[in-house]
């Protein structure tokens, strides 16, 4: 490794199609006690759930859970989704690029 190089912990990549499978996921890793830091969320899903209603059940059991929307186009007001996410939360619009989304969490692209 070289001097300078910040040594990250590993991480786990889980991709769910759909909000009910995420929620699912979710109960299941805190009952492993590996829960999950992050949520990337797409605003419309279909059929199912959405994704502002997905991230209010996976909060419920998650409340430290860091939510991103991923959206074309959103249905909601930003007070509807203030309402859901009182701390906050970010909207990355698509189509947006790799640096885009390591920005959102200050990683730089090695």
């Amino acid at each position: 490794m070289a001097p300078d190089a910040v040594e990250r912990p590993p991480y786990q990549l889980d991709c769910f199609l759909q909000g009910e499978e995420a929620i699912v996921a979710v109960k299941k890793s805190l009952l492993e006690q590996r829960p999950y830091a992050v949520a990337l969320v797409d605003m419309r899903m279909s059929p199912g759930i959405d994704g502002l209603e997905t991230a209010k059940y996976l909060l419920k059991d998650t409340p430290d859970l860091d939510v991103t929307f991923i959206t074309a186009y959103t249905d909601y007001e930003d007070e509807q989704i203030q309402a859901v996410l009182p701390n906050g939360y970010r909207m990355l619009q698509k189509p947006f690029t790799d640096q885009q989304v390591l920005g959102l969490f200050d990683i730089e692209d090695s």
